[in-house]
């Protein structure tokens, strides 16, 4: 009996077939009559599912590091068996696969977990159905997840973003979903013009969460976007402007002190790095535990231009030195026997020379040992030191006539006999003492004035070999800084991968 109606709706079937029916839609009807897509693929309650999950990265669209989150577009695909939904090809005339709307069949609820967008679901595309019972679900997707940013190491930087999938509500006994590959696929990915993709490598893990009531296991694929941002544009815009920058604060202790430029030059160059880093660091996140390196480089060379503009103003107050400044005990003989050797320099040849010696001191003692007035030639210096006075004849203690004073006559004071003195009683003594009162007091001024004139040489001096000598030491400083992040930046660019792709 069973034979006869088997034959019988064999023959009926051919004759709806050679009725122009077609054997897609009697599979449909066939495959769906009583199929139920919100059951689980399986013909027990306890098979578990086993998915593959694939995914080809197309286009980066957006790294935002302020938001730390990137966007992308991806293609998944999801791979899983549904033995209710397999059939003898041949009954079919042949047909081996179907295509039908995700709304007919059981789909998952895989999802991407560091989901921050507003939609990020695969869009509803058709499944794949064979034969066998086996399904593909080929989807594009632009997806926005969370990115942690490490900017330590900015411009020269990595970075990895995990994109993690799971299933949101079944845990492992139901549903387990296993990578397609090891890695993602990249045959159809388009470059990107800020970021360099280095790798794109697939982990699978089980955890528990705390969140969920079940003590089961849930299992994720986490597909790790390893990045290295490009360095030509940033060359451009940080490293060789901020090294101009360090250049300009360093060079400006060649300038000359009596410049007038020189402090406004310092104070505009630490201005301009202040505002320099603050336009840089808007483009990073804010951390306290990511410290950029960049960031300690500007602040290094902000210490080191401020130290400058303090050295300047220390510098200037040295080469302009107020009338009466005291010279110091040996301070200044101390300084200039080592400062030319320290900062490269040789000594200049000032106006008065470091070895004068002092004048004759008896004048300045009450009463006077004998003074006589005589002619000597112009300009010359030393303890016999001449003077220009106008007046009239000079008579010495023994009322001599010592020289004519009714010109522009030099005139040096010697020493008379010894035990003679001047007493003022007499016409020429008493002449004599007010002429030497007063050429006296002459020499008192111009010594006064030399001494003065001699301290204030000793003082630019001074001021212009710490001038070199900080030059040469702030240069060194900044060009170890400068070698120091170099080198921070180049052995980092040998790391595989950040810290954070490790798992």
């Amino acid at each position: 009996m069973m034979y006869l109606a088997f034959v019988i709706f064999t023959v009926l079937r051919m004759q709806l077939v050679l009725a122009g029916r077609d054997f897609g839609a009697i599979l449909f009807e066939d495959l769906f009559r009583d199929y139920n897509c919100q059951l689980r693929p399986g013909l027990n309650d306890d098979d578990v599912v086993n998915i593959t999950l694939g995914m080809s990265l197309t286009q980066i669209v957006d790294l935002d590091e302020l938001e730390q989150k990137i966007t992308i577009n991806v293609w998944l695909r999801q791979f899983w068996v549904d033995e209710r939904l397999r059939w003898n090809s041949s009954e079919y005339g042949g047909i081996d696969e179907l295509r039908v709307s995700t709304s007919q069949v059981w789909i998952s609820d895989i999802v991407l977990y560091n989901d921050v967008g507003k939609d990020n679901r695969p869009l509803q595309k058709n499944v794949i159905l064979k034969s066998d019972g086996s399904l593909k679900w080929p989807t594009p997707a632009l997806l926005v997840s969370t990115c942690r940013i490490d900017a330590t190491y900015f411009p020269h930087d990595k970075q990895c973003c995990a994109l993690k999938f799971g299933s949101w509500t079944f845990a492992g006994s139901a549903l387990d979903v296993r990578a397609e590959a090891d890695h993602a696929d990249l045959s159809n990915f388009q470059s990107h013009s800020g970021w360099l993709l280095l790798k794109a490598p697939v982990f699978r893990h089980e955890g528990n969460y705390n969140c969920c009531i079940s003590d089961e296991n849930y299992p994720d694929v986490t597909y790790m976007i390893v990045l290295q941002r490009r360095l030509r544009y940033h060359v451009l815009k940080i490293f060789v402007p901020t090294a101009i920058i360090s250049l300009i604060a360093v060079f400006a202790f060649y300038l000359p002190p009596a410049s007038g430029e020189r402090v406004a030059l310092s104070f505009t160059t630490l201005l301009t790095i202040f505002v320099f880093n603050e336009v840089t660091m808007k483009s990073l996140p804010s951390s306290s535990e990511d410290l950029p390196i960049l960031t300690i480089y500007f602040s290094c060379m902000i210490v080191i231009i401020g130290m400058s503009c303090i050295s300047t103003v220390f510098i200037l107050n040295f080469y302009n030195v107020p009338p009466g400044c005291p010279e110091g005990p040996d301070m200044h003989n101390t300084w200039l026997k080592y400062l030319p050797k320290l900062s490269c320099r040789k000594r200049r040849a000032g106006r008065h020379s470091l070895e004068e010696k002092s004048y004759d001191r008896a004048l300045y003692e009450d009463g006077c040992p004998g003074l006589s007035v005589s002619a000597v030639a112009p300009g010359t210096h030393g303890p016999d030191s001449a003077t220009t006075v106008k007046t009239g004849e000079v008579f010495g203690c023994n009322g001599e006539a010592a020289g004519n004073l009714n010109g522009r006559n030099t005139f040096r004071w010697t020493d008379g006999a010894e035990g003679e003195r001047c007493d003022g009683n007499s016409g020429p003594e008493r002449y004599n003492a007010e002429i030497a009162k007063g050429v006296k007091t002459l020499v008192r001024k111009r010594d006064e004035e030399e001494e003065s004139a001699r301290i204030e040489e000793k003082w630019r001096e001074i001021a212009y070999m710490l001038d070199r000598l900080l030059f040469w030491l702030f240069l060194m400083v900044t060009v170890a800084i400068a070698i120091g992040f170099a080198l921070t930046i180049v052995l980092q660019n040998h790391m595989e991968v950040p810290e954070a792709c490790r798992m």
